[in-house]
């Protein structure tokens, strides 16, 4: 769940590979927030408490996902999505379409800035969720998406 590094700056920054069942991860607050509803229009569906990302199905191969602070976890391009996520119960989740629990941090305070980037506008294989302090940015957004290459 984290560690302090030499420099006393606490580290969040954890990875996991995982077959994804139905190609889909949810990013929410500690008792899985509310579930945005279900459709094929949009990669990223979002409710004040639970964000969903569709990725690459469990049958294609492992998703890569990374979770920590945003500084952390960047890859240098633009996020497709950042915002404001209501995490009262104190962490962040990520789980399966099945819940269960693949990644888990304590967030400092009642909202979290959520930032995700992802390696292809459709079926991603590696997903980066960066969190911090939700001072600048409360409503969610979406940005652009990477080039299928």
């Amino acid at each position: 769940m984290g560690q302090i590094d030499q420099a006393g700056e606490w580290i969040l920054k954890q990875s996991i590979q995982y077959n994804l069942p139905h190609g889909l991860v949810f990013i929410s607050n500690s008792d899985g927030g509310e579930p945005p509803y279900p459709t094929r229009a949009t990669q990223f569906r979002y409710t004040d408490t639970c964000i969903s990302v569709s990725c690459m199905h469990g049958q294609e191969g492992e998703t890569t996902i990374t979770l920590g602070w945003s500084a952390e976890v960047d890859p240098g391009y633009a996020p497709v999505i950042s915002g404001a996520l209501k995490t009262a119960g104190g962490s962040v989740l990520v789980s399966t379409s099945e819940g269960e629990v693949l990644l888990e941090t304590p967030t400092p305070t009642a909202e979290t800035n959520v930032r995700i980037w992802v390696d292809h506008p459709l079926w991603p294989a590696n997903i980066h969720i960066g969190i911090g302090l939700a001072d600048d940015e409360r409503k969610m957004s979406v940005g652009p998406m990477p080039a299928i290459g």
